[in-house]
Order: C-alpha cells, then structure tokens, then sequence
C-alpha cells in the first residue's frame, strides 16, 4: 500500500514538473495535473494539501536532483572570517552555475520555474519568496557581511543583487550567449571561465585586491565542495 502510495506521489510530482516548467503556475490546473499522472484530484489533496502545496514541493524536489542544495549548502556553514568567506563565495559561483548551466539545456527545470514565478507572479509567489528567496538572500547576505564586516545593510544588499544579477544573466541569456560567442556554455572551460570571472569581478567591487583573491581561487582550488557541504568542514 505505502509502494503504492509513493508511485502516485512521484507520479504527481512528475507531471507537476512537466506542466508548471512548461506552461507556469497559473495556466495549469489540479485536474489537468491528475489526469497526466493517470491520478485523481483527491490524491493532490491527500498528498500535498493543495496545489500551492504541489507546487512548492515540485520546486523543493526539482532543486534538490539538480544540486541546487548542495550549491546553497556551501553557505550554511559558520565562517570565520574574511578570507574563508571569499573561498566559499568562489565555491558558491562554480557550484551554483553547474546547476543553473546544464550539459542539455532544458526548461524542465527549478530555476525555469522560478523564472516563471518572477515573471508573471502566480497566487503562490509568496510561498515561494518565504520558502526559497529569504532564506537564500540571508544566507548570502550573511557571508557579505563577513566579507565586509564595515558595508551597512544596504550596501550589502546591493552586492548581494550584483552578484546574483551576474549569475542570473548567464543562465537567463544562455542561449544569446552561446550563439554570440559561439561556444557552448556547459563546457567544463567555458563554465569554469565564467565563474572564476563572476567570483573575480565581485571581489574587486567589493574592493580586493589582487592577493586577497588570488588567495581566495587557491583555496578554492583545494577544497572540495561536496566533501565540505557533507562534513561541514572548510
């Protein structure tokens, strides 16, 4: 009974996914979701609740497989001072773009679906800023400020939005990018590029100088972000 139960849950899941990256929130209704999940309506309401509830959950699961906790992971460790901060804020770049850059590009994706939500704001945005963009933004606004113990609140959110602005731009603008430079973004060097200048260029903004990043990428370069994310070390 409980297999049973999973394989609805999954397949509800499944097909949320599919509807809501491809079409948004608000286009797609309950009955519409059952029906490709070969489901009935009930079993949305005793799965999750309600659709706002199946729809959270799809971003949560669609994030979790694509690495995106890993990526935030990183940040929720307590960091000691400036220098260990900057270490993870390179970390962060490469790790987060793997996730946002693909190998295959795909619109069956969290940040499609968050994309979508910022676009044409549905009835479950503030779900969505609750669950996902507070939490985030504090995460980074937190390791800004070990960064730049001296930086006033405001200045910190305007390097938080900087620096996610740059990411942003590169998986918003991906298909632009690679037909103007004609490469493709998700391979290894390219990828690697564009993070070690998004890390280099923040830094320098943020004031830095040469040695302090220079630093920064060494450190990077001998840690393992997977192995810190599990462990909780750096």
């Amino acid at each position: 009974m409980a297999s049973n139960a999973n394989q609805t849950r999954n397949a509800l899941l499944d097909a949320a996914e599919r509807l809501f990256s491809t079409r948004g929130y608000a286009a797609v209704g309950i009955r519409e979701i059952a029906e490709a999940a070969d489901a009935n309506i009930a079993s949305i309401k005793y799965h999750f609740g309600s659709k706002n509830e199946l729809y959270l959950e799809t971003v949560r699961r669609v994030m979790d497989n694509n690495g995106g906790e890993l990526a935030w992971g990183l940040l929720e460790k307590p960091v000691r001072d400036a220098n260990e901060a900057a270490m993870l804020l390179v970390l962060f770049v490469r790790s987060f773009l793997k996730v946002l850059i693909p190998a295959q590009s795909t619109i069956e994706s969290c940040s499609s679906l968050i994309f979508r939500e910022a676009l044409m704001p549905s009835e479950a945005i503030d779900a969505v800023v609750k669950d996902y963009i507070v939490p985030n933004n504090k995460l980074l606004v937190d390791l800004l400020q070990v960064l730049k113990p001296d930086a006033d609140e405001l200045q910190i959110e305007q390097f938080v939005s900087s620096f996610l602005g740059q990411i942003l731009h590169i998986r918003i603008f991906r298909p632009f990018i690679e037909r103007l430079r004609g490469v493709e973004l998700a391979e290894s060097r390219s990828l690697d590029r564009i993070a070690h200048h998004i890390a280099e260029f923040s830094l320098r903004g943020m004031g830095f100088d040469d040695a302090f990043i220079a630093q920064a990428f060494e450190a990077a370069d001998s840690c393992d972000e997977a192995t810190m994310a599990k462990e909780g070390t750096v």
